[in-house]
C-alpha cells in the first residue's frame, strides 16, 4: 500500500490526486488551509509552526511515506496581479509570492526530512515553466517568475543534501501546464485551444512522472512538465 502526504490538499490538482489515491485504496494524510470534511486532512495556517507540529505528529505515529505532493502556490489575489511592466513591480508582491511559492515549499522539505530519512519516497513540488530562466522569452510576471525560480533553486539545493541524508528519496519539480483552476481562471481566455487541461488529466500525467522519477539519480532534482519533457533551468 502506498502512503501519501499532500500539502496544499484543497488545490484542484491535489484533490484530483487524492481522488486517485482513495480509489486505489492507498493511505494518505494532508494539510490544507481550507480542508474538506475529511479527518485525514488537517487544517494549517500556512506557517512553519503548524507545519512542524504536523510533521512531528506523523513521525511519532511512524507514518512511512512513499509519495509526497507539495502543491502550494499563489499567482494573484484581490490586491495582486501579474506585472506587465517594471512600473507594476512592488516589494509587497515579491515578498508575498516568495513566501507562498518558495519559502513554504522549502520549509516543507526541511520538516519532512526526519520522516523521509527512513523512506524510499518520491516527492513532487509544483513549479512552473515561467520560473525557468533559460525559457524566459516573453518577460513580465516578475514576482511570480522570481518566486518559482527561487523555488527551483531551493529544491535543487535540498536535493543535494537529501542525497546524503535521505539517499532513497527523489525530488521532482513538476510543471502542470495550464490547468483549469482558480489560479489560471483570469488568464484562460488567452490559452490556445487544447492547452487548458483538467485537473484529472494533469493528475494522470503526474502519476506517470512519479513512476519515472524513481529512475532518476539522487542529488539532482528533475524539472519536468506534464508530458515528461525536461524543462531548462
Amino acid at each position: 500500500m502506498q502512503q501519501w502526504l499532500v500539502i496544499g490538499a484543497n488545490s484542484a490538482l491535489a484533490q484530483a490526486v487524492l481522488s486517485r489515491v482513495k480509489a486505489a485504496g492507498h493511505d494518505y494524510r494532508g494539510l490544507s488551509r481550507n480542508p474538506p470534511d475529511d479527518p485525514k486532512l488537517a487544517r494549517w495556517q500556512a506557517d512553519e509552526t503548524s507545519l512542524q507540529a504536523a510533521c512531528a505528529q506523523w513521525q511519532a505515529e511512524g507514518y512511512q511515506l512513499t509519495h509526497v505532493l507539495i502543491c502550494l502556490g499563489q499567482l494573484h489575489n484581490a490586491e495582486l496581479q501579474p506585472e506587465k511592466r517594471l512600473e507594476d513591480l512592488h516589494a509587497s508582491a515579491l515578498e508575498s509570492l516568495l513566501y507562498s511559492n518558495a519559502a513554504l515549499p522549502a520549509l516543507c522539505l526541511k520538516h519532512l526530512l526526519p520522516l523521509l530519512k527512513r523512506s524510499a519516497a518520491q516527492v513532487a513540488i509544483c513549479s512552473a515553466r515561467v520560473g525557468s530562466i533559460g525559457d524566459n522569452r516573453l518577460g513580465g510576471w516578475y514576482a511570480y517568475r522570481a518566486s518559482k525560480a527561487a523555488l527551483n533553486m531551493l529544491v535543487q539545493t535540498a536535493a543535494v543534501e537529501y542525497a546524503r541524508r535521505a539517499p532513497d528519496v527523489r525530488l521532482m519539480l513538476f510543471h502542470p501546464g495550464t490547468m483549469d483552476s482558480p489560479l489560471s481562471k483570469p488568464f484562460q481566455a488567452n490559452v490556445p485551444a487544447g492547452k487548458l487541461f483538467s485537473a484529472e488529466f494533469v493528475a494522470d500525467c503526474l502519476a506517470q512522472r512519479y513512476n519515472e522519477l524513481a529512475q532518476h539519480e539522487a542529488g539532482q532534482a528533475w524539472f519536468v512538465d506534464w508530458q515528461g519533457q525536461t524543462v531548462p533551468w
